[in-house]
């Protein structure tokens, strides 16, 4: 059965290209647990990241800027394993949100 699963809207594909363009840059490793195909396309509800217990601070803070730069919401947990954006606007053909799980281990 194939699950119909809505895309992220072109903006916030063009937050995860920055997102994983900047890990590359910054030489930050990680792991896409699954889903990787599909992305910056499209995703289950979230995307689980494996990284080291030390990166946590540095993608945390990249993505707070790219969000911040695009004038979107972000949000974190106070571990610092679950980051969110969120786009507002009214156009509902689109996924408006990104959820990021930092698993590190």
């Amino acid at each position: 059965m194939e699950v119909n699963i809505k895309k992220y809207s072109p903006a916030l594909q063009g937050v995860l290209m920055s997102f994983f363009k900047a890990l590359g840059e910054k030489h930050i490793p990680y792991a896409v647990l699954r889903d990787a195909k599909t992305l910056p396309e499209r995703s289950g509800f979230d995307i689980d990241l494996l990284i080291g217990e030390k990166e946590k601070v540095k993608i945390s803070t990249i993505l707070k800027d790219i969000a911040k730069d695009k004038n979107f919401l972000f949000f974190e947990n106070p571990s610092r394993s679950r980051l969110a954006i969120f786009e507002l606007s009214y156009d509902t053909n689109f996924k408006k949100f990104i959820v990021v799980d930092l698993q590190t281990h």
